[in-house]
C-alpha cells in the first residue's frame, strides 16, 4: 500500500512542479532570463536538499524524509494562495525539497523492502504510476477542470504527502542494500580467483573473455556524465518552450500537451515494465535521436496539433534513456549513492536552465542550437568511448 501511495503522492509534487512552472512562465510575463534563473533555483535547490539529506537515506531513515516533504509542501500550498509572484516563486522553490525528500523517502524504502532482483521493475513501476498520474492531471487542469485553481490540486498533494508519511514502514535495519554491496563484492573476489586458479590460465582466450568483460563494464561515472548532459538538453529545450510558444500557443494548451505526452511515456515504461533495461546500446543511441528531434523539429512545435507529439516523442526516448542508466547505476552502486544519480540530472536540469534563458536572447539562431548538438555528441560518446 505504502509503495502505491507513495508514488501517486510524488506524482503530484511532479505535477504541482510542472504546473508552477509554466503559470510562472505565462501569468508573470517574466522575460526568458528571469525564468530561466527561476527554474534553475528550482534545480539548485533540489542539489542541496539531496546532498543534505542524503545521509538519511543511506540510514534507512525513510520516515523523518517523508515528514521533511510533508512540512515543505503544507508551507508551499499556503504560500500559493497569496497568489503573488515572490509567494508562487518561493512556493515552486519549496516545491524542490518536497520532491527530494519525498523521492528519496519512497526509494530508500523500494531497496529496503524490496529483494535486489526486484529494483528494476519497481523502479519502472513507479515511474510509469508517476508519469500516467502526473498526465493524467495536467490533462484535467488543461481541458476538463479548465477553471479549476491550482490551490486545489495542491490541497490534495498535501493530504497525500501525510497518508504516504502514515502507512511508510519503518526500517529498523537497512539490510537489503547491505547483502547486495557484499554480493558484488564476493563477486569479483571469486572473479579474481577464478582467473589466478583455473587452469585455463594458457589459454590467452581466457585473458581476453574476462579483461574485455571489466573493458565494457562502464563506470558509474560514465553513466552520471550521460545522464547529466541528457537532462541539460532536455531542460535547455523544454525551459525555452513556454517562452517561445507562449504568444502563439495558450497555457492551457501548453498543459494538455504536456500531459499528453506524459500519459505517452508512462505506456511506453509500461511495456518496459516486463523487463530490465540495461542496454547501453539502446540509451546511448536513443541520446542521438532524442537530441537531434529537439533541433530539428522544434519551429514545428508551434503547431498546437503537433506540440503534442514534439514533447511525448522527446519525453519517451528521456524514459528509455532514464531507465537504462537508473538501471545500470543501481547496479553499479548496490542502490547507494542514490542521490548522486538524483543530483546529477539536477546539475544537467540547472546548467540547461540557465543557458537556455541566456542563449534566448539570440533569438532561434544556430548558436541556441549548437548548445543541444554539442552536448548531445558528449552525452553519447561517454557511453562508447
Amino acid at each position: 500500500m505504502w509503495f502505491f501511495i507513495g508514488t501517486i503522492s510524488l506524482s503530484f509534487l511532479s505535477f504541482i512542479n510542472s504546473a508552477l512552472s509554466t503559470y510562472i512562465a505565462y501569468n508573470f510575463h517574466v522575460s526568458s532570463q528571469v525564468y530561466g534563473f527561476i527554474t534553475a533555483m528550482w534545480s539548485v535547490t533540489f542539489i542541496l536538499s539531496n546532498k543534505i539529506l542524503s545521509p538519511l537515506s543511506d540510514s534507512e531513515d525513510n520516515k523523518l524524509l517523508s515528514a521533511i516533504s510533508v512540512i515543505t509542501m503544507a508551507t508551499s500550498f499556503v504560500l500559493l494562495y497569496v497568489h503573488s509572484f515572490l509567494s508562487v516563486t518561493i512556493a515552486f522553490l519549496l516545491n524542490a525539497i518536497s520532491n527530494s525528500s519525498s523521492t528519496l523517502s519512497l526509494t530508500t524504502t523500494i531497496f529496503e523492502m524490496n529483494d535486489s532482483s526486484q529494483w528494476s521493475k519497481k523502479s519502472i513501476l513507479q515511474n510509469m504510476i508517476s508519469y500516467i498520474t502526473r498526465g493524467v492531471l495536467l490533462i484535467l487542469i488543461g481541458g476538463v477542470f479548465l477553471g479549476l485553481s491550482l490551490d486545489i490540486f495542491m490541497l490534495i498533494a498535501v493530504i497525500l504527502s501525510i497518508l504516504f508519511f502514515l502507512s511508510l514502514p519503518s526500517i529498523p535495519f537497512g539490510f537489503e542494500r547491505k547483502f547486495h554491496a557484499f554480493s558484488q563484492s564476493f563477486n569479483w573476489i571469486n572473479f579474481y580467483l577464478g582467473g589466478f586458479t583455473s587452469s585455463d590460465l594458457i589459454s590467452n582466450s581466457y585473458y581476453l573473455k574476462k579483461f574485455e568483460g571489466i573493458r565494457k563494464s562502464k563506470s558509474s561515472i560514465s553513466i552520471l556524465i550521460a545522464i547529466l548532459g541528457t537532462t541539460l538538453v532536455g531542460n535547455y529545450m523544454i525551459t525555452a518552450l513556454p517562452i517561445v510558444l507562449r504568444s502563439s500557443v495558450p497555457m492551457h494548451i501548453m498543459w494538455l500537451s504536456n500531459g499528453v505526452a506524459y500519459v505517452l511515456m508512462g505506456l511506453v515504461l509500461l511495456m518496459l515494465s516486463s523487463t530490465k533495461v540495461k542496454s547501453l546500446s539502446l540509451a546511448s543511441f536513443s541520446i542521438l535521436i532524442r537530441g537531434a528531434w529537439f533541433i530539428f523539429f522544434l519551429d514545428a512545435a508551434r503547431n498546437p496539433q503537433f506540440l503534442p507529439i514534439y514533447i511525448a516523442f522527446s519525453l519517451i526516448m528521456y524514459s528509455i534513456i532514464n531507465s537504462t542508466l537508473y538501471n545500470y547505476f543501481v547496479e553499479l552502486t548496490s542502490g547507494y549513492g542514490n542521490h548522486s544519480y538524483y543530483m546529477a540530472r539536477e546539475v544537467g536540469n540547472l546548467i540547461g536552465s540557465v543557458l537556455s534563458g541566456l542563449m534566448l536572447t539570440f533569438g532561434e539562431s544556430p548558436i541556441f542550437f549548437s548548445i543541444p548538438a554539442i552536448i548531445t555528441a558528449i552525452s553519447f560518446a561517454s557511453l562508447i568511448i
